[in-house]
């Protein structure tokens, strides 16, 4: 079926057919199962889509159906040219496949497919409804599932980008009389030169991919038109009928007259009945939507929680947070705001990274290569003044050259080189500061995949032998790694941790990363992945749980030790309230699952961009240069409130512990969804100008509902601090301020004492045994909730 137009922005059709050979065109394809389950196939990789899951195959990507089983389908086609029109975006690729990842965005697709549907059989739909129907779709695709390309290295990306050059000219030039020599001189090469270039990227000749998309748009005309063959031939670039009878019976073993007579006749007989019974599908849609009206709306929750099973509660965001790389604290003028994140949030561990950088001179001269500790010295003797246990980071791609290990020995020159350093600094730490105190530190070994110079085996044999050095002091020594990127795949995460459990000695812990920038191979590029999807790391930390059950692990120390949720380190997204509510978010729906969630990084003050003349620049620190508290900084002051002993519930809004007797405590957010404008717009956010308030979803408040049972009955005193757009939002009240550079002292004093939480404080009463309370949170707002019995 089409809209209509004559270029729709989409058309849609219903489907029974088992099999649908091998084949490709410009529009995006989202398939999604009714009925039965359909094998996919898309560019060599297999995927079975079951009832209700769905998948979207991108512009100019192979692929194929096949099934054994009665199936219906709807397949709807995107029109690639105005989607990228719409968006105001030079290429657009989407990741959509509930097949192999589940997020709460696939319900509201399934929702925006079947409202396309119903709006379809229902003859008294305007065309307007029709149109916002199909803007909802492509808005929530746009929002949830897009991706955009960055390529690895620069010969990576020359050989890609001619590669794509020559795609798009023969797309757009196939119906005319090119040759060989028009696309080298497009191309300003030599003929031969893209002859063999050509036939390595593609596989075959030119003339033979040439005359293969002729065909592909000659088969569309063919059975979709009623042009003669002679006009079909003629417009799709064959020089005559007699070369395109030859090209189209060597591919389909038949003429294009016979072929069409055979497969429109079939084709009709399928559209009647695909209409039929796409007519009783609607009916049963506009059936279900009629027999619930009363349907809880989607911005109101209620979880429920009870006084019953104390389940030991476990602050694990607290246990490690990054305080950048050593250099870097070499400035004493940093202890005071560290001092400060100790002291109010709680964190145990201090993440440090680059403990042999040149800038701390432990080499001395090549002459005598002495070794000298001393500015690591004053670095721990802080750490062990303020109580911050150290979390060293090592990674032999920065750690080899500054210890200037020659890179063309063999693995176990470099493995024996690196050791009797670390054996040097390993040796000296247990003298200064205690065996005791330092086997209580965490060593952690990074491993980098993308990084040719450092093999995975090479990886294991270094690792083995840090962690060998580590346990002839103590077997209570920690050592772990490998800060592998949670968006690698479920395959290589699996390979490289089989590998390493079998090695003498296996890891401790097991560390991730995330960042926003994710990289995944698509088409042999590497491509950015703009994350939309809000459970992405719950996902992916779960993801990786199962490998490790499924290889016969039982470790149960898995930890992210880096992310962020910006894709810049200068954003303005890292001053506001959705940062507050995005790390809420995701501390929340990690709970039960890690061990540590190490934020990059503490603060402003720890970033290469620290000597920015702005009082805040976009910088991801929960504390700016002047000390003055973000709204992430009082995301983790809200995790932390009550002295809780009890896990009681969560859900993907709300957290509710309890000290165990008649006090509770909730912590819960109101996160808002970033729109198209956000993923393809510019972010940087250095010159404070970004439109913040554009990036958003038009989103009412959230009204949040709390049942906690097997309370005592009496008065309770309910405390709830707020941070949102208006209140405890430094960002807000310094643009109050004229978002002004040369704040004076008294200034800035007045920016720290107004830019705190709101308070509001009331007493409710339990007669039954059961405490309700509910709290309205604005978008991005954060709240934290305590409950205390009046005696």
């Amino acid at each position: 079926m089409s809209t209509g137009s004559a270029s729709p922005l989409l058309t849609y059709e219903l489907s029974d057919q088992k099999n649908v050979c091998n084949h490709r065109h410009a529009d995006i394809e989202l398939l999604y199962i009714l009925k039965g389950s359909l094998r996919v196939k898309v560019d060599g990789e297999e995927f079975k889509l079951s009832v209700d899951q769905m998948m979207i195959v991108n512009s100019q990507h192979q692929h194929a159906f096949h099934s054994n089983q009665d199936v219906f389908y709807v397949t709807i086609h995107l029109n690639y040219q105005r989607i990228l029109s719409l968006l105001n975006a030079g290429k657009v690729f989407y990741l959509c496949n509930s097949s192999i990842e589940d997020k709460q965005e696939y319900a509201t697709l399934q929702q925006l497919v079947k409202d396309i549907l119903r709006t379809a059989g229902d003859p008294g739909s305007s065309g307007l409804e029709e149109q916002m129907g199909q803007l909802k779709l492509i808005d929530c695709l746009s929002r949830h599932f897009s991706v955009t390309y960055s390529k690895k290295d620069e010969g990576s990306r020359q050989s890609n980008n001619r590669r794509n050059e020559m795609e798009d000219y023969i797309q757009a030039n196939y119906s005319r009389n090119i040759s060989l020599k028009d696309l080298a001189d497009f191309l300003y090469l030599s003929p031969p030169y893209v002859s063999k270039h050509f036939k390595e990227q593609f596989g075959v000749n030119f003339y033979k991919y040439l005359n293969h998309i002729r065909l592909n748009h000659a088969m569309d005309d063919l059975l979709g038109s009623g042009l003669s063959v002679t006009s079909i031939a003629m417009n799709n670039g064959f020089p005559n009928v007699s070369s395109f009878n030859k090209w189209f019976r060597e591919k389909y073993s038949t003429t294009p007259h016979e072929y069409r007579q055979k497969h429109v006749l079939s084709n009709s007989r399928q559209a009647l009945h695909a209409a039929s019974g796409l007519k009783e599908y609607l009916k049963g849609i506009l059936e279900k939507t009629v027999a619930d009206p009363d349907a809880e709306q989607p911005d109101v929750s209620v979880l429920s929680a009870a006084l019953t099973g104390k389940v030991p509660f476990f602050k694990y965001w607290t246990k490690v947070i990054n305080l950048n790389e050593a250099a870097t604290l070499r400035n004493f003028n940093l202890q005071e705001q560290i001092r400060a994140l100790k002291n109010d949030l709680g964190f145990e561990y201090g993440r440090i990274s680059n403990v042999f950088s040149g800038e701390l001179r432990i080499l001395g001269s090549s002459a005598h290569r002495s070794i000298n500790f001393f500015n690591l010295e004053r670095i721990f003797d802080s750490f062990m003044e303020m109580k911050i246990k150290p979390y060293l980071v090592f990674d032999p791609v920065t750690d080899l050259p500054n210890l200037g290990i020659d890179s063309s020995l063999d693995d176990e020159g470099k493995t024996a080189a690196f050791i009797t350093l670390f054996q040097s600094l390993l040796s000296h730490l247990i003298n200064r500061y205690g065996l005791k105190q330092v086997q209580d530190w965490y060593f952690e070994l990074i491993y980098t995949p993308d990084n040719e110079s450092i093999s995975a085996a090479f990886y294991y044999r270094l690792f083995n032998a840090i962690k060998k050095s580590l346990q002839a002091y103590s077997a209570d020594f920690r050592a772990g790694g490998a800060g592998l990127p949670i968006h690698y795949s479920a395959e290589h995460i699996t390979c490289f941790l089989k590998q390493w459990f079998q090695q003498p000695y296996p890891p401790d812990f097991l560390t991730l990363y995330s960042e926003i920038q994710s990289y995944e191979e698509v088409e042999g590029e590497q491509a950015v992945r703009k994350l939309l999807d809000a459970e992405y790391i719950q996902n992916r930390v779960k993801m990786v749980r199962k490998i490790l059950q499924d290889i016969g692990c039982g470790l149960k120390d898995v930890q992210i030790s880096n992310w962020d949720c910006s894709m810049s380190r200068l954003n303005v997204i890292n001053d506001s309230c959705y940062k507050a509510a995005h790390l809420m978010k995701n501390i929340i729906d990690c709970y039960g699952l890690l061990h540590g969630m190490g934020y990059w990084y503490a603060l402003d003050s720890l970033s290469r961009s620290a000597d920015m003349p702005s009082l805040l620049y976009g910088s991801p620190g929960l504390l700016s240069r002047q000390g003055l508290k973000k709204p992430s900084y009082y995301a983790y002051a809200f995790l932390n409130i009550g002295q809780s002993s009890y896990y009681l519930a969560k859900d993907s809004h709300s957290l509710i512990t309890s000290n165990g007797i008649d006090n509770f405590f909730i912590v819960c957010h109101n996160i808002g969804s970033l729109n198209h404008q956000y993923y393809f717009g510019q972010e940087s956010a250095a010159d404070g100008t970004v439109a913040y308030t554009g990036i958003f979803e038009e989103e009412a408040p959230r009204a949040l509902r709390y049942r906690i049972t097997d309370v005592k009955n009496g008065f309770y005193k309910i405390k709830i601090r707020a941070v949102n757009e208006t209140y405890g939002n430094i960002r807000q009240e310094w643009i109050r301020l004229n978002g002004g550079n040369e704040l004076s002292n008294s200034e800035i004093e007045y920016l720290r004492q107004i830019s705190i939480p709101r308070m509001k404080i009331y007493e409710i009463e339990v007669i039954d045994g059961t405490l309700e309370l509910e709290t309205v949170l604005s978008r991005n707002e954060i709240q934290s909730i305590r409950i205390t019995y009046q005696y």
